[in-house]
């Protein structure tokens, strides 16, 4: 093998090799792989998700059953970097999640479904395994909606092995193979005083994620009425005049847990 054809043959093996890492790096982080079911009780009644193939889903509740494929998020967006789907058909809309979601401590995992349980209705597994789900119409015209989230959460990038308030039974998970999805390498910020006030690690990431200052979240905590979330108050911008994109949720003692756009 003369130089040049050396030459010629590493530059291919390096186009490969940089092909390869960036395939592997658009790659979203999900929580099913192909073959897969979770079957999931919730307070909004029972859903099968069945993974068709890598982003292709099929789900079923009530007398329906739709199956669309989800768009892999380019880049992390609210903490995940997993695959969505924001419009349906002819007759459903729909808007699907399907991800990761890195936590610092269960502590933050447990607020951040507090802070959406009064819609999303949460069942989830002892190793962080989450389904939520409902049905409703949206005008105008009248048309049937489904919004559904998978999620996978992971404390300091692992599964968690006994969450508080987990309901194993209610989700059943069938496989073809005995293939998991990866999880992702995404490092959870730790939590971190700003100012006078305290700030959740999540609550840090999400801030940084959407360039949120802690003024902003000061300001809406302020102005904005408190709403009881269980063991959290939470605050939504949406209401104030002018409108601020951005909600906070905090427990008795005033750290904030939440924050997002």
């Amino acid at each position: 093998m003369n130089i040049e054809t050396a030459r010629l043959d590493g530059l291919v093996l390096f186009g490969c090799l940089l092909s390869c890492i960036a395939c592997a790096a658009e790659q979203p982080e999900l929580v099913m792989v192909p073959g897969m079911t979770i079957e999931a009780t919730t307070p909004s009644g029972k859903i099968v998700i069945e993974a068709v193939d890598s982003i292709t889903r099929r789900y079923s509740w009530g007398s329906h059953s739709k199956t669309f494929t989800l768009n892999p998020r380019p880049k992390r967006w609210m903490g995940s970097k997993g695959a969505y789907r924001a419009m349906g058909d002819r007759d459903t809309h729909v808007v699907l999640e399907e991800g990761q979601q890195h936590f610092y401590s269960e502590s933050e995992a447990q607020a951040w479904l507090a802070q959406q349980d009064d819609r999303m209705k949460w069942t989830y597994t002892s190793r962080g395994l989450v389904v939520g789900w409902y049905e409703t119409t949206i005008p105008p015209p009248q048309k049937h909606a489904l919004i559904a989230e998978v999620w996978q959460f992971y404390i300091q990038g692992k599964k968690p092995k006994g969450m508080v308030g987990s309901s194993d039974e209610r989700i059943r998970i069938g496989r073809t193979n005995s293939q998991e999805a990866e999880a992702g390498n995404f490092t959870a910020g730790s939590p971190a005083m700003i100012g006078n006030r305290e700030f959740s690690g999540k609550a840090i990431d999400v801030m940084r994620e959407f360039n949120l200052s802690a003024a902003e979240v000061e300001d809406v905590i302020a102005r904005a009425k408190r709403v009881a979330r269980g063991e959290y108050f939470c605050y939504w911008g949406w209401s104030l005049q002018p409108m601020v994109k951005l909600s906070a949720c905090t427990d008795s003692s005033g750290k904030v847990w939440v924050a997002t756009p």
